[in-house]
């Protein structure tokens, strides 16, 4: 199991970041060994995402070729 945090806005991963490394230390080892965040940079978050997750499942604003038909249910 493995969790990708992408964050997209420019603001936020410092704050959010700021905030990860406060609480980091109470997490479990296994929660530090699963857990990524990522900042805006596609070159450092797109091999992990295209590793274990499918291109058509993953929207286009992550490199991905999702075009909102595979989960319609979930469209924004």
């Amino acid at each position: 199991m493995r969790v990708i945090i992408i964050l997209m806005d420019f603001a936020v991963p410092s704050i959010f970041e700021i905030i990860l490394t406060g609480i980091r230390p109470f997490f479990s080892q296994n929660t530090r060994d699963i857990l990524r965040v990522f900042g805006t940079n596609r070159r450092e978050y797109q091999p992990v995402l295209f590793k274990d997750i499918k291109l058509n499942q993953l929207p286009p604003d992550l490199g991905g070729t999702d075009d909102g038909t595979l989960y319609p249910e979930f469209d924004v």
